[in-house]
This record gives structure tokens, sequence and C-alpha cells, in this order.
């Protein structure tokens, strides 16, 4: 051991041999210089283990001394276990080399939040600070970091998009609405309407009120609050990205509407509807135009649900109609900033999928395998899709064995050697997988080497 004593030591261990080193740190070492010429007097493979630490507090001094004495192939190496999360990021969906694939999820359970977290599991419980440092130890880019909601029945406003500076979600002043909480997941139990009568009503009122909200918002006070917001988050998470989200419209639409009264109203006022969807689709590009930057997100989620495991919901005709052109705008407004779009739908989406990629979309998720949307699957007809997911979370991580979860890891792995994959749970990390599962899910793709 070599260092000093008290709050700020700094350990250099060795394991098995004098060739296997270890380089460890507490987060707030201030003697950095003293140890210099200690790092480089050791052999090169401990000069490139310890470069992570060296790189994740962007201490570039001793990151260039050591670099220096490395030769052209073990640069290679060191870049690639020295790369950032958004680097690694940022290559994958590039289809460039990465050392290991990137992990991008949704942690919402209360297990795998306390085990990466370093605190005691409160069942169903956890903070957002704690969802943040969970990500920030097991992710390398994560969907939110919201707290477990409080169990209960709220007559609220209703979910939507939102200028709430919160990876692009948040509450719209519509009032009627009641909601049930569950402490990870919610739902509409009550509506201000019962039928078409009122739904018609509901639907002209929104809209005036969006059209009226994008026209009298002072977008350069939310585009501070909005930074500021990101900042605060990404102060919680250090090396993890946030994701930005966008509803495409659809589904907001069908959620408050109710899929039945939608669509019955479709069949007798289809110009509603298109007005509805058209003025929803206009918010989520503004949202885009106001908040998103290639400096902030290398790609962003825009969603709507449009399947189950048997094929599509709507018709291909409606959706070509109503959903495509939408999309579209959604990824111009993004490919004008620089930055990718992921479409999310679950269920089997093949029979729409080369209309979503003509509409501009850089890639898919979750990739449920049981829906017959497996990585191999996708993969195979689309080499070049970015691709989000495939692990999953219906039965393999509730009640497979660990053993399983490694194989189906080590073949999505073996999918990702050419890039464009970013491994993690068919939807999230949910409160009924097995908790031994998530970890070996998490570990599994962190210690696994792209050959």
């Amino acid at each position: 051991m070599i260092g000093e004593e008290g709050k700020n030591r700094i350990f250099i261990t060795t394991k098995k041999s004098e060739d296997d080193y270890q380089f460890l740190y507490c987060e707030r070492v201030l003697c950095w210089y003293k140890i210099v010429d200690i790092l480089c007097r050791y052999r090169k493979n401990f000069i490139i283990n310890g470069l992570y630490n060296c790189q994740r507090i962007r201490f570039s001094p001793i990151r260039k001394k050591c670099l220096s004495m490395l030769n052209e192939e073990e640069l290679v190496m060191a870049e690639k276990q020295t790369m950032s999360a958004r680097e690694r990021i940022e290559r994958a969906i590039n289809f460039q080399e990465v050392y290991r694939v990137p992990i991008v999820d949704w942690i919402q359970h209360s297990g795998v939040i306390a085990h990466y977290a370093g605190v005691k599991e409160r069942k169903n419980e956890w903070t957002k600070k704690e969802a943040a440092k969970a990500a920030r130890n097991a992710l390398d880019m994560v969907q939110d970091i919201t707290p477990s909601y409080k169990p209960g029945i709220y007559e609220t406003t209703y979910f939507n998009q939102s200028t709430t500076p919160s990876f692009g979600l948040g509450i719209r002043g519509v009032q009627g609405f009641k909601v049930k909480m569950d402490f990870w997941t919610y739902w509409i139990i009550e509506r201000p309407f019962q039928d078409i009568e009122g739904l018609v009503k509901f639907i002209k009122k929104d809209i005036q009120q969006i059209n009226k909200k994008l026209e009298t918002t002072n977008w350069k006070e939310e585009e501070r609050n909005f930074k500021r917001g990101y900042l605060l988050n990404q102060e919680l998470l250090g090396d993890t990205l946030q994701m930005y989200l966008v509803n495409v419209g659809l589904e907001n639409a069908y959620n408050y509407a109710t899929l039945e009264l939608f669509t019955y109203l479709y069949a007798d006022e289809p110009d509603l509807i298109s007005e509805w969807l058209e003025v929803l689709n206009k918010q989520g590009v503004a949202y885009i135009d106001h908040f998103v930057t290639k400096e902030l997100y290398p790609w962003i989620l825009i969603y709507s649900d449009i399947a189950s495991s048997d094929g599509l919901m709507f018709s291909p005709k409606f959706l070509r109609e109503e959903l495509i052109p939408r999309i579209k705008n959604l990824t111009k407004a993004a490919h004008n900033k620089g930055v990718k779009v992921i479409y999310h739908s679950e269920g089997y989406i093949m029979d729409i999928l080369d209309d979503l990629i003509c509409a501009g979309v850089d890639g898919i998720n979750p990739l449920e395998p049981l829906s017959n949307m497996s990585l191999e699957t996708v993969r195979k007809k689309y080499p070049k899709l970015i691709l989000w997911g495939g692990i999953d979370n219906t039965q393999l991580l509730p009640h497979g064995t660990t053993e399983e979860v490694k194989v189906a890891v080590e073949r999505a792995i073996e999918c990702a050697s050419k890039g464009g994959v970013l491994l993690g749970s068919s939807g999230q990390i949910h409160p009924a997988c097995k908790l031994e599962n998530c970890i070996t899910m998490i570990e599994t793709i962190r210690k696994h080497k792209i050959a």
C-alpha cells in the first residue's frame, strides 16, 4: 500500500501477482501529483488499469503522463478501457468500435437501486438521489431517476410532455383526471368525460390550450429553467447520461380518450382526431427545438405504443396517415440538431418498421424477444439500425435463473460486435424482476469485453 493517511488516502494494491495491480482512490483525493512518479514506475498494464480513475476526475496531467509511456497497441487498449459513458454511447450509435457494450435502462426496483446505491433496501421505496446513484454506478445512460411514488388515488392533472426540467416528462394543467399511483407506475382511472360528446368537448378545449401555451410560453426562460434542471440531474448522475423523451402524440391521445372512444370518434370525425394529433405533435417538436441539443443528448427517445405481441393495434393505413408523418416531424427537428432518434413501441412492429426508417428513425426499442422482436431477428434484417434493449423483462428476468440470464446477455453481446447496440431490459428493470437476475444482467454486460 502506498499513500497518505486520513480522508485523502490513496491505495495501490496487488492481487495474485505483481502484474495484477489495482488502483483505488477516494472521491476527495487531493494529492494526485505526489503519486504520478509512483504510477509511472509500475508496469504498463497497471498504468492502463489506472487511467480510468484519472479520466473520471478529468485530471489530464496524470493521464497524459501515463499515456506517454504506452506504445501504439497499448494506447488503443487504454483508450478502449477509459472511454467515458458519452464516448461509449456515441461510438456505439455510430457503429464504431467500443470496448464493451453500453448499458441503458430505467431502474424501478428497490433492491437493484439499494444494491448499486449502497444503501439498505426499503421495499418499493427510493429517493431521487438513490435512483441517481444507482444509475451512476450501474449504467451508461438512464431513462429517468424519478423517486418511487406514494401509492394512492389523486385527482390531478393528466400526464403529458411538459417543459418541466426532468427528462422531458411532466404534468400539464388540465383538471378532472383521477390517476392511481403505485410505487413505480400510474394509470388513469377516471376521466372528465364518459362518452363521445364529452370527448369532443375535451379535445376542442385541449387543442385551444396547447396552441395558446405554445404561443405564450416564454421560451428563453423555459430554456434556462430546463438547463438548470438538467445540470442538477447531471450533478447527481456524474458520468452517466440523461435521456430525453418525446411522445409522438398518438399514445397520449388514445390514453386520455381510452382506445375505445378514440377509435369510435376517429370513425365519426377523423379530421378532429387528426387536428388533435397534429397539435400534440407540434408540442413535441417545440420541445425538441428548445430543449434538445447535441451537447446534452447524443440521441433522444420518441414513443407511441402501437402494437402488442400479436401485431399492430392500428391498421398500417391509419399509421401511415396519422403516425408516420408526425414521427418524421420529430426526427427532422432532432436531426437538425445533430441528434439521433430511437423509437419506442412495445410489441411486434416489423410490419411498419420500413415506414419508421423512411420517416427518419435511427433505431428502435425495446426489442421484446417474446414478441418475435429479438436483437438477433431484427439485426439480421436491419444491420444498420440502432438497437436498444433486448433482455427479456417479462419472463427471463422475473422467472429465469442467473445462468439463463448470463447466456442471454452473452448471446446479445454477439450482436453488438459491429456496433449499433445498447443493451438493457426490454422495457425497464421493474419490481417483478429477480434481484439476482438484474445484477447478473448488468454485471455480465459490464464485464464482457467485445472481441
